[in-house]
């Protein structure tokens, strides 16, 4: 029996304590922060391969867009996790609002992707730092018993945000132009900023004066948490691959519209991710946590056969369900033994290996579809996917032997 059964029975003793509440005034303004905040960068993500087509760039180097960005972002994550822990989650948040505005004027101005492209690397910098700081503060609202459901329905934010904003992107830059996109874009990074004022710190773990102390000798990461979410690198290689190169799949298969797979997807995960994590947290998360990863892998074999529209929406559908369900189930796996002054580092440390497999999956994948078309590249990403079960349960045994603890 393990520790997330043994809750379930004490739940249904007569001794057993009430749930803590999930659904907070903080919780709440946590996820508005995370609805804006993915809301500002997917309009950006999907729209910037066109901008570096119009600049007169090619496929390969519109996939190192997004490549590079995330890299910046998986690379300098350990960092961010572990500053954030000592400095505060709030002014990471204000910091790196600050910086996404800044950022608008440069990609709205430049005049080659030459421009645009180390500007994506000192961006991807403060994305990471923003996702691991909110993640840290999100970890001390949820209470631990319910760490799987909560996560969940707090990414119900972010995937609120990437239904709709690929398309209205998309949109606005086929209607009104790109400087209106990066218009768009700066007010909005504006309004992170704003909420990010009224966002309540969580206590520091060290106390000022002492704040570097240990820094470096506590280490920028979790070494082993960061070998077992490699297993995240396998799956979000294909993530990264989807993110750029899906909405131009769609075009050159004659799919209107063009931004259906994101809608699916991330309606799809709206409707089951919080569900999945509620159903982890009661029934064993690694139960529900290997099948996600296996529909991971067939909703990209859908994509390798072909992009016509019915095909695009059941690939959505299923990569939606095992996609979004995933990832919170194996952070509240990590989180469970990992101490809570570690979060940060912790996080960054599976940000580390999720987000190198999306950078490499945006480059692999755009230099695939240059070379030998999409049915190859999201076939790549497919067999990638489908390893990342036997992989995680391989690594989750040493993560159990380092720990001496078992979710």
């Amino acid at each position: 029996m393990d520790a997330v059964d043994s809750k379930i029975l004490m739940r249904g003793t007569p001794e057993a304590t009430p749930e803590k509440p999930l659904f907070t005034p903080r919780f709440f303004l946590l996820a508005s922060f995370s609805f804006v905040t993915f809301f500002t960068a997917f309009q950006l993500y999907p729209t910037m391969p066109f901008r570096i087509l119009a600049l007169g760039g090619s496929e390969g180097q519109a996939g190192l867009f997004l490549g590079l960005l995330t890299f910046a972002s998986a690379f300098s994550a350990p960092f961010g996790g572990a500053v954030a822990d000592r400095l505060g989650q709030r002014h990471i948040l204000m910091v790196s609002s600050s910086a996404f505005f800044g950022f608008t004027f440069i990609f709205s101005f430049a005049r080659s992707f030459w421009i645009i492209l180390p500007s994506a690397f000192l961006y991807g910098i403060f994305w990471s730092a923003l996702l691991v700081a909110s993640f840290a503060l999100m970890t001390d609202v949820i209470p631990p018993e319910r760490r799987a459901e909560g996560i969940g329905y707090w990414g119900v934010a972010s995937t609120l945000a990437i239904a709709i904003s690929p398309s209205v992107g998309l949109a606005t830059y086929n209607v009104l132009g790109w400087h209106w996109l990066c218009g768009g874009i700066g007010v909005l990074s504006l309004l992170m900023l704003g909420i990010s004022l009224w966002v309540q710190d969580k206590p520091h773990t060290h106390p000022a004066g002492r704040t570097l102390k240990g820094f470096f000798s506590e280490g920028f990461f979790e070494h082993q948490v960061f070998i077992v979410s490699i297993a995240l690198f396998m799956y979000s290689f294909g993530y990264g691959g989807i993110t750029s190169f899906v909405a131009l799949y769609a075009r050159v298969s004659g799919t209107r519209p063009v931004g259906i797979y994101f809608l699916v997807f991330a309606a799809t995960m709206v409707c089951t991710r919080p569900f999945a994590g509620r159903i982890a947290d009661r029934w064993g998360r690694r139960k529900i946590l290997l099948p996600c990863l296996a529909l991971i892998g067939v909703g990209l074999s859908l994509l390798a056969i072909s992009g016509t529209f019915w095909m695009l929406v059941a690939s959505a559908i299923i990569f939606g369900l095992g996609f979004g369900s995933a990832y919170p189930i194996f952070a509240a796996m990590i989180l469970d033994r990992i101490d809570s002054h570690r979060h940060g580092a912790a996080f960054g440390s599976i940000l580390l290996a999720f987000d190198t497999g999306i950078g490499s999956g945006s480059v692999v994948t755009g230099l695939l579809v240059q070379h030998y078309g999409f049915h190859v590249a999201y076939g790549v990403a497919a067999i990638l996917a489908l390893f990342s079960i036997p992989y995680f349960l391989f690594a989750e045994k040493s993560l159990d032997a380092e720990t001496g603890k078992s979710s």
